[in-house]
């Protein structure tokens, strides 16, 4: 059994001279990971669960790339693709540094639009706002990238000839276009209720301002039926008859889609595996719905994802023609193969789709359903570290009288295929062992020897809460055989979502249970039998391990530590995966195991994803620790010291206890031949500029007496290589960094 012993990285002490780093963690997306032969292009992205696609310039070279925001992350799931292809061509390339140019957390919610309200050329966002829509105004530009500034957290509208907001729920999504072709955009929402539709006309003068006012209380005349998905037509805006039992909400997208200049909606349905298409002949002015396609598009394969489902119109293959990508957008629906995408022959506002593929972008990506748990072991015992995910599990169906999901739950087996230096993996199997024939709700593993036999067994959490234990009864040196054992563990049992991590944490020998629990505390549970016996008390040695508590009123803390010593002073680390995605990493564990005592914090990286599950190791033999992530969306990331370091430009790695900062911006970033350094504030101190590698050397230099107000420095980096730098500005022996990505064509 290959030893999970991991070191620190000496080298760091370099760029902790400079400031208070020891981990700069970035991800680590080049290695290499093939399934069935082939290797998945973008396989560390994170997975795709109710994915809304928008189109944006990104880094300003006149195409459209695209941005997907994650419903299923709660506000933390923005990723950005640069588009690569040629004219005609579908070639996206995953860029997450960019998405920390979005307004991150909670700040978007429900949905994520970009659409240019005040004809500047850029695209602007909107997002769900309590009972409304928020504007962001977009102010950035080539040189300093994507900026936001807050317009209204409440769009405002008049309504029956008095002040009101755009109405929208957190469930919709709402439709913003030119609906009467004047250049500016109007807006199309679902009704208080659900049934009908209001659209509010902006009737501003100027296409630099909203004006809107709610001229149509049932736009198109008709409503979705209050038992079926059926529209009615000829509606007298009232709302039809009868008790309402449905559609508490639906996603709109109202575009012309036979060319004749008049609006059609297409309309997701709460209860609904489909899209279904309202048809217009009315006029500009006074839309009028008339017939529907209950299965669209007719032409080809209609919509079948189960279920409530959205459409996005943008172009996807470069020919300037705007295709539809469709995905769901209730929490409890297809987890795979969930965004199909139709190529359009057609024109943008006169369509010809045709089925492209189902899995748009995810199809590129290692993907396991839902909120999925890796971790390190040497599956094979070939000397090399494989992983094996866990997951809450594949989506299988949900129950509209009891309004619970059902998931089927397994292990994936990714062989580590490459060798001491660089690993490489290959998707073996995704469903190891058979596991889910055990027909379990959630597998969160994790693995170690308890009965003394040299290889390792498997305890897993469930969502139900009691944990299971798994038996490796394979001949030692062979590949891992796990049998299901024990499904209620020693009777521990801490509720849903239980992750527990076995690890030496009081170094007698013997592998001691810390379990991350839902309400975001650990708890403690030492191991007082012997080698090859366990024994763990139902009840926790320690009942908030290192004082740890990550949990507020709106959400849950969902933690899973991960543990990993020095090789110089084999003292652990911890390692702590939580609900907003934000790794925090320990010292001084062994010395505060009791009750009360709380652990030291030396860093922390915001990682940008939901739920993050955390396992470390070193899998190169190098001098640095890895660790790989599982995230909401069913995917897995994988982070370390590596070129494709990517981390926000803003990042909060380290503890901000620093006094005497340095208040700057920098920019362009990613930069090519020359970085900017604006100071926003007057120092009248000396200040160092430099530019620094991440093995702590000095590239450029710069020594100023003091800094003015709106002061731009500049460095010359022509003759720097591509990758991550660290720019750091030094006062008074206090050190101001920040990351640096510079890109040579």
């Amino acid at each position: 059994m290959l030893q999970r012993l991991v070191s620190i990285l000496i080298v760091f002490s370099s760029i902790s001279a400079f400031g208070q780093k020891p981990f700069p963690y970035g991800r680590m997306d080049t290695i290499v990971v093939s399934e069935n032969g082939t290797s998945l292009k973008m396989p560390w992205t994170g997975g795709l669960n109710n994915a809304q696609f928008q189109s944006i310039d990104l880094n300003w070279d006149g195409k459209k790339d695209i941005v997907v925001y994650d419903n299923a992350s709660n506000g933390y799931g923005i990723k950005t693709f640069i588009n690569t292809g040629q004219t005609g061509e579908m070639k996206y390339t995953y860029a997450p540094e960019y998405a920390w140019q979005f307004p991150a957390g909670l700040n978007v919610r429900g949905f994520l639009i970009l659409r240019d309200y005040n004809c500047d050329g850029l695209e602007d966002l909107f997002t769900y706002r309590e009972g409304g829509i928020a504007l962001y105004k977009n102010v950035g530009n080539s040189t300093i990238g994507f900026q936001w500034q807050l317009v209204t957290d409440y769009i405002p509208a008049t309504v029956f000839g008095g002040p009101s907001g755009v109405y929208c729920t957190i469930t919709d999504i709402p439709s913003i276009e030119d609906l009467d072709g004047d250049g500016d955009l109007d807006f199309v929402t679902s009704a208080v209720g659900g049934i009908l539709f209001y659209r509010y006309k902006n009737i501003s003068d100027n296409c630099d301002s909203l004006k809107l006012v709610r001229d149509d209380g049932c736009w198109g005349n008709f409503y979705e039926s209050s038992f079926s998905n059926d529209l009615i037509f000829n509606a007298t805006c009232k709302g039809g008859s009868g008790r309402k039992s449905r559609h508490a909400a639906s996603t709109i997208l109202a575009i012309d889609l036979n060319g004749d200049d008049l609006t059609e909606v297409i309309l997701g349905d709460s209860e609904s595996d489909g899209l279904t298409v309202a048809y217009n002949t009315g006029t500009i002015d006074n839309a009028q719905m008339t017939s529907a396609d209950y299965d669209f598009p007719a032409n080809d394969t209609p919509v079948d994802i189960n279920e409530y489902n959205a459409a996005f119109h943008i172009d996807v293959n470069n020919d300037n023609v705007k295709d539809l990508v469709v995905a769901p957008h209730f929490e409890y629906s297809e987890d795979t193969a969930n965004s199909w995408l139709y190529l359009n022959s057609g024109s943008s506002y006169d369509v010809d789709l045709t089925l492209e593929t189902k899995g748009f972008l995810g199809e590129d990506m290692l993907d396991f359903g839902s909120l999925s748990y890796p971790s390190y072991i040497d599956v094979d015992q070939d000397g090399l570290l494989d992983i094996l995910i866990g997951h809450m599990g594949y989506y299988a169906s949900y129950s509209w009288t009891t309004y619970q999901p059902g998931f089927k739950s397994q292990l994936a087996y990714l062989r580590n295929v490459g060798n001491n230096n660089f690993p490489e993996y290959e998707l073996i199997d995704r469903d190891f062992n058979g596991l889910s024939a055990e027909d379990r709700f959630g597998l969160f593993p994790t693995f170690g020897d308890l009965d003394g036999d040299s290889d390792d067994d498997m305890i897993c959490g469930t969502i139900n809460g009691p944990l299971c234990y798994f038996e490796n009864i394979a001949p030692l040196g062979s590949t891992a055989q796990f049998v299901l054992s024990d499904t209620n563990y020693m009777s521990i049992d801490h509720g849903s979502f239980s992750a527990p991590e076995l690890y030496d944490l009081n170094n007698d020998g013997l592998l001691d249970l810390v379990i991350g629990i839902r309400s975001g505390i650990l708890k403690y549970h030492e191991n007082t039998g012997n080698s090859t016996t366990p024994q763990f008390s139902a009840t926790p040695t320690n009942d908030s391990l290192g004082g740890l508590e990550y949990y507020n009123p709106r959400k849950n803390g969902f933690i899973r530590a991960s543990f990993g010593v020095s090789d110089t002073t084999n003292k652990p680390f911890a390692f702590v995966g939580t609900q907003d995605g934000v790794v925090y990493i320990f010292n001084d564990i062994e010395n505060n195991l009791l009750t009360g005592d709380h652990f030291n914090q030396i860093d922390s990286l915001r990682t940008g994803v939901q739920l993050i599950n955390v396992d470390v190791a070193n899998i190169n033999f190098s001098d640095s620790l890895e660790w790989i992530a599982g995230e909401a969306p069913g995917g897995i990331s994988l982070w370390g010291r590596s070129s494709r370091y990517v981390a926000p430009p803003e990042d909060t790695l380290g503890v901000d206890d620093l006094t005497n900062t340095i208040n700057f911006t920098v920019f362009p970033n990613p930069a090519t031949n020359q970085i900017s350094i604006r100071s926003n504030e007057e120092i009248n101190d000396e200040v160092t500029v430099s530019l620094v590698d991440l093995s702590g050397r000095v590239l450029v230099n710069k020594q100023l007496s003091k800094l003015e107000s709106n002061q731009i420095i500049t460095l010359n980096t022509q003759s720097i290589s591509s990758g991550i730098y660290l720019l750091t500005l030094y006062r008074n022996s206090v050190i101001n960094t920040k990351k640096v990505i510079i890109r040579k064509n």
